[in-house]
């Protein structure tokens, strides 16, 4: 990215800082009730989010702000920040992107139980019910 674009990225990011208040990692595609009680352990922790998008893609979501974000919502250390903000663009981003990121969102784990039910699914083990 030039000088230009790198300017021109933080004056669009100028007082939003969604994209650094949260991490996501990539998870298996749950199938097995082992998978499903990890993810319902997931969600008992405070701050955590489990989603899946379009692609049928799913994610564990950790809600939790960069250290180095500023008190005026701007990464302290812009210049030298990681590859992956680098590679960041607005074109996906929560604010100018289009659309939402999410095709469905767990955040607790009474939502994914009843999504689990509405989809018939038998994610409970014998003589143990969530």
């Amino acid at each position: 990215m030039d000088n230009n674009s790198a300017e021109k990225n933080k004056n669009l990011c100028k007082g939003c800082s969604l994209c650094c208040e949260y991490v996501c990692v990539e998870i298996d595609k749950p199938e097995t009730k082992n998978d499903y009680d990890q993810i319902i352990w997931m969600l008992l922790h405070k701050d955590v989010w489990v989603y899946f998008d379009d692609k049928n893609e799913w994610y564990v979501q950790f809600n939790t702000q960069c250290e180095v974000l500023t008190n005026d919502k701007l990464c302290g250390i812009y210049h030298n920040r990681p590859r992956i903000c680098r590679k960041h663009s607005q074109d996906s981003c929560e604010r100018y992107g289009e659309g939402t990121i999410y095709k469905k969102i767990f955040r607790k784990k009474e939502d994914f139980i009843q999504w689990l039910k509405e989809k018939k699914v038998n994610y409970n083990f014998k003589g143990f019910e969530h």
